[in-house]
């Protein structure tokens, strides 16, 4: 599997774990005759959201208002390490990183529970001010809780 190139944290800023559901996972009977039931593409991007809505409430943030701003998502990368099924528990590391002017990138490592990374997302987050359709900086009160990593 080739290596997308994500630099990992040394910090992280938040944990939370996650329960894969059944529904979580589809399963399918391969062209070879082989059975498999996994965790999708969509479903793991579902997780690695929660464990984002995770990090905001920690804070008393949410997408609606991260202190006191809007953001808007441009670009998500994710990078299947490890398959994951339905029932497994998945530690998620999620920290901000590469502060902007505007944005920063979300990290989010995910780890199985014999520690096996199976999943690193970058998502590029900018603020936006949805009534005036325009970009804003960074707020100072968010940039500050995280250390340069």
């Amino acid at each position: 599997m080739a290596d997308s190139g994500i630099t990992i944290p040394t910090n992280r800023a938040f944990e939370t774990k996650i329960a894969v559901r059944h529904a979580d996972a589809r399963s399918a009977v391969t062209a070879s005759g082989a059975y498999v039931s996994h965790v999708t593409y969509e479903n793991m991007v579902l997780l690695i959201n929660e464990a984002f809505d995770h990090f905001l409430a920690s804070t008393g943030d949410s997408k609606w208002n991260i202190a006191g701003s809007n953001i808007i998502v441009p670009k998500m990368e994710v990078e299947f390490k490890n398959e994951v099924k339905a029932g497994e528990i998945i530690t998620f590391h999620v920290t901000p990183t590469n502060f902007g002017n505007k944005s920063f990138d979300l990290i989010t490592v995910g780890l199985k529970e014999n520690g096996e990374v199976c999943v690193v997302s970058k998502t590029v987050l900018i603020f936006f001010n949805y009534q005036e359709k325009r970009t804003m900086p960074v707020p100072e009160d968010f940039k500050k809780r995280y250390p340069v990593n």
